[in-house]
């Protein structure tokens, strides 16, 4: 699975792709798109292998993509990133707020989430809307039924859009999810937005006031917060020092490690583990899924 990391320009999404990944971009290739693994944490796993006694221990993972710096949201290559975006399987979406007074940081990345969910609704909107009435214009010219069938089916996600829903948001047959997934529909993809803090407004309290507020604002997403500049210290640090910057700054844990949960809740998956001497390893399956199906 590929997730990209977007959102408007200086929001910090760089720092968190390299908070996740543990590759930091180089300023020459800020032009250039980077991709990097993004290995969830898993204490049970590590205490599943020493049990096992396995030789390798594999963790569930996924990619995470970071746009070229040419292509935003905003302004002219807009399309081209959105392009991008319909062929991922979902986004991590950062939201600015590292040089604001905590007062402004909220209400503005609310604002700025409000806005994209705004954005990717108007592009699925104009994309159905023309493909049905290109299919209206097939079916006069052939009568072929799988037409029949695809314009009713877009039918109802109009339904949906039009009525404020997400993609995402409602249950759909398997029908409805294969085109949801051959037109890579923004609203269908699962969705994290990421508060970027700064240390020095930052407190307990206000990250769980951005993730509570971002939850009744945009309630069918994933919302989590991270310190961005100060955690890519801290993830690079000896352990050691790194635990008493922590606690200097009430810091229970680490972005990759805050991440993991957030982002399984939005896949709607949950691991599954396979142990064996030679390698134990998390995988991730819908949620649901039986044993035999993982």
């Amino acid at each position: 699975m590929r997730y990209a990391v977007t959102g408007p320009a200086r929001a910090g999404k760089s720092t968190l792709f390299q908070i996740l990944t543990g590759r930091e971009r180089e300023p020459e290739r800020s032009n250039q798109e980077e991709i990097g693994r993004y290995e969830l944490p898993d204490v049970r796993l590590w205490r599943l292998a020493a049990w096992a006694g396995s030789d390798k221990v594999t963790p569930a993972w996924v990619e995470i993509w970071d746009p070229p710096g040419h292509l935003q949201l905003e302004g002219s290559t807009a399309s081209r990133l959105i392009a991008r975006l319909r062929t991922l399987d979902g986004m991590l979406y950062t939201l600015p707020g590292y040089d604001l007074e905590p007062s402004r940081c909220i209400p503005l990345g609310i604002e700025t989430a409000v806005a994209f969910e705004r954005e990717c609704f108007q592009a699925d909107l104009a994309l159905l809307r023309g493909r049905q009435a290109r299919i209206r214009e097939l079916y006069r010219k052939s009568h072929e039924d799988e037409l029949v069938k695809e314009d009713e089916r877009i039918g109802r996600i109009l339904g949906a859009l039009e009525s404020g829903e997400p993609v995402r948001a409602v249950e759909w047959d398997e029908g409805v999810r294969e085109l949801c997934r051959r037109y890579g529909l923004l609203t269908a993809k699962r969705i994290v937005y990421v508060f970027n803090l700064g240390e020095r407004a930052w407190t307990p309290e206000l990250g769980q006031e951005a993730m509570d507020r971002g939850r009744a604002a945009c309630p069918h997403a994933g919302w989590t917060y991270a310190i961005g500049r100060l955690e890519a210290e801290l993830c690079a640090m000896d352990p050691g020092e790194r635990r008493e910057w922590m606690e200097m700054y009430h810091l229970p844990d680490l972005f990759p490690e805050r991440f993991a949960p957030i982002l399984l809740a939005a896949m709607d998956a949950v691991r599954f583990y396979t142990l064996a001497p030679k390698e134990a390893r998390a995988w991730l399956v819908p949620r649901g899924t039986t044993a035999w199906g993982a």
